[in-house]
């Protein structure tokens, strides 16, 4: 690891973006300024990190184009993570997925997540991600099929949870969408969008009580109805 100002260790290693929504404006605050990164780079042009910083910094201001060509150039530069246990040089993949999925470029993102698995098979983040991005294109039979296989790799995953329990939501089966859901939110007791939709599942059902609470508990996290759910690994 370079001897940096702020280093980007621990910055992509939260299970789910959905619980931190202003996760990428954080990481921008956090790491350096533009200039400095942009002054480091000229230093030290191949020194991949940088890049990945500096991505994440245009993430965080939504300047998605910038973001991506710099996780492309780290891409080239076969960067791999010190801080990611097990990585083969997916995480960086998974890092521009994301990006692309905040971007709505769900294609782009599903492209970057199947090499990501390629590179390990399991990867249950990628696993799920890539689910995600499935979901949010309405694909919900390969949703449910990344789903399922995340929490094969990994039983524990709330974001797997959660997007079966959605999955099954959108598609109707209102009753296990609330299994699922509840499953979620015994891992991770504030995941917001895992509120929402068993809030929504409950009013599906004519359970308005449950409903209302859930819906009121999924707005006090800061949950907003749109968010795309992904992880950050």
């Amino acid at each position: 690891m370079l001897a940096l100002s702020t280093s980007i260790q621990g910055v992509f290693h939260s299970p789910c973006l959905a619980d931190y929504p202003m996760r990428y404006e954080e990481i921008a605050a956090k790491l350096q300024s533009l200039y400095m990164l942009d002054q480091q780079i000229k230093l030290e042009p191949k020194e991949p990190l940088l890049y990945v910083q500096r991505a994440a910094v245009y993430q965080g201001r939504k300047k998605f184009p910038e973001a991506i060509a710099d996780y492309t150039k780290a891409i080239e530069m076969k960067y791999k993570s010190d801080s990611e246990v097990g990585d083969k040089g997916q995480v960086v993949y998974q890092m521009r997925a994301v990006c692309f999925m905040q971007a709505k470029n769900l294609d782009a993102a599903i492209a970057d997540l199947t090499k990501a698995i390629a590179i390990e098979p399991n990867d249950a983040p990628a696993i799920a991600n890539r689910g995600a991005a499935y979901l949010e294109k309405k694909q919900y039979a390969q949703a449910m099929a990344d789903y399922s296989r995340a929490l094969q790799v990994d039983p524990k995953l709330s974001l797997a949870y959660e997007g079966i329990g959605e999955t099954c939501y959108k598609t109707g089966q209102h009753a296990r969408a609330i299994e699922y859901l509840t499953r979620a939110l015994s891992s991770d007791p504030k995941f917001a969008q895992a509120y929402f939709y068993r809030g929504s599942a409950y009013k599906a059902l004519g359970k308005s009580g449950e409903s209302e609470k859930d819906l009121k508990k999924a707005a006090s996290l800061g949950y907003q109805p749109g968010q795309t759910l992904y992880s950050s690994k």
